[in-house]
């Protein structure tokens, strides 16, 4: 039991992981499209 439990942990923790780098590509898309703007 105690086996399963820790894999969904990892699991969610892996899946935490990729939705804050999903974030993170948007926030930088954001500044980039910021700076072109700027830039203009």
């Amino acid at each position: 039991m105690e086996m399963l439990s820790s894999k969904r942990e990892t699991e969610f923790e892996s899946r935490e992981i990729l939705s804050n780098k999903r974030e993170m590509e948007f926030e930088s898309r954001e500044i980039l499209s910021n700076t072109k703007e700027m830039s203009s």
